[in-house]
């Protein structure tokens, strides 16, 4: 592979374009690798042993646009190692051991649309920490220790629509954090010690300060912020769906949602090898809060998909609560549905992949959010039973 110790060799064959360079316990990385590479567009050194990022590694990639160090060992971050990727669009740290952003790491990313920086250890932010990025549109920033934020922290995001803050230690929101953030959809502060009063607070500067199209999220540690009793369950959610359709869910569902917080149950990953199937899946649907189903005409013939179905609906029924979500990938016509699956379809909101604010609205689903968050009407799916 041209290493050294966990050390990059700069025999190594650059492809023109991208290089993948995962999951190969890189530990650093020479000042001088990327030299002569300035037409690479993507650059994947993620699930690595990488601790440190000095100023030099990067400084050829002048052309980059996608950028991933997830799931490495990251520590420490100098402040000028993006400042020579201005044409950056995406730009992966998560899942690292980062405690503190130096000011003005942005300051020259200012095409950047996608910063991912949840699950390290970052317990402030400051007035110029996202200084410069005046394109980003989803900042994630969730699973973390942060506490403090200051009040110009997020000013530099005029174009953010979806801000991700769930699951960190954040018990205080400054007045006017929010402003100017016009565009704003989505605000996750879910697992936050939050008080009731300064929910209310954003509440009001977001839907009555600027009356955009806003969905926000808020699900604190008080009962006038739930919409109902968090159960203990193993996962947030199953997904069901056909053979035919899982590398949609490699690919697209799965990683969408796990980046946004949610703690997923997928056959491919999290079912025992050996294990029976039909006492798994049943297993599957009652620790999680809700079961997804993906509705195809493989799922609709599907036994495994069949079963899942029958599973999560008698829960549904028993517990009284909405446990199902509905996901249609195919086009309205269905066939030989079972006769269980075509009634409930028929009273059931039903999203569509791909429509629009569709994470928005899974988000919504999936969290409980109010009966109402998902505002679809029921299916308009044509179905024939079998």
């Amino acid at each position: 592979m041209g290493m050294s110790n966990g050390t990059l060799m700069t025999t190594v064959m650059i492809p023109p374009n991208s290089i993948d360079l995962s999951n190969n316990n890189i530990t650093s990385i020479p000042p001088n690798f990327f030299n002569n590479q300035s037409d690479l567009l993507q650059v994947d050194l993620s699930n690595n042993q990488i601790s440190y990022l000095n100023g030099s590694i990067f400084a050829p990639l002048v052309d980059l646009e996608v950028l991933n160090l997830k799931n490495n060992l990251i520590t420490t971050i100098a402040v000028d190692v993006f400042s020579d990727l201005a044409n950056l669009r995406s730009l992966d740290l998560a899942e690292n051991s980062i405690t503190s952003l130096p000011d003005n790491l942005f300051l020259h990313n200012f095409n950047l649309t996608d910063l991912h920086l949840g699950f390290n250890n970052i317990s402030a932010i400051g007035r110029d920490t996202f200084t410069g990025l005046s394109a980003l549109q989803k900042l994630f920033l969730n699973n973390g220790a942060l506490s403090s934020i200051h009040p110009a922290s997020f000013s530099p995001l005029v174009n953010a629509e979806e801000l991700y803050l769930q699951d960190n230690h954040i018990d205080y929101l400054p007045r006017n954090v929010f402003r100017g953030l016009t565009k704003l959809r989505l605000v996750n502060l879910q697992g936050n010690p939050l008080g009731p009063q300064d929910v209310l607070a954003v509440l009001l500067l977001l839907l009555y300060g600027y009356r955009a199209n806003l969905q926000v999220w808020f699900i604190a540690r008080y009962p006038c912020c739930r919409s109902g009793r968090v159960e203990d369950k193993q996962y947030d959610a199953y997904i069901s769906y056909s053979s035919e359709d899982q590398s949609l869910v490699v690919r697209e569902i799965a990683p969408g949602l796990e980046e946004r917080g949610f703690k997923l149950c997928l056959e491919y990953r999290d079912f025992p090898v050996g294990a029976c199937i039909a006492s798994t899946i049943i297993e599957s649907v009652e620790d999680s809060r809700r079961t997804i189903l993906l509705l195809s005409q493989s799922f609709v013939d599907c036994e495994w998909c069949a079963l899942a179905f029958k599973a999560a609906h008698q829960q549904m029924l028993k517990d009284k609560q909405k446990r199902i979500v509905v996901i249609a990938l195919d086009g309205p016509k269905l066939e030989n549905v079972d006769k269980d699956l075509q009634f409930f379809l028929s009273t059931a909101e039903c999203l569509k992949w791909g429509e629009s604010q569709f994470w928005d609205k899974l988000s919504y689903a999936l969290s409980g959010v109010g009966r109402g968050a998902v505002q679809n009407q029921p299916s308009d799916i044509e179905l024939k039973s079998g």
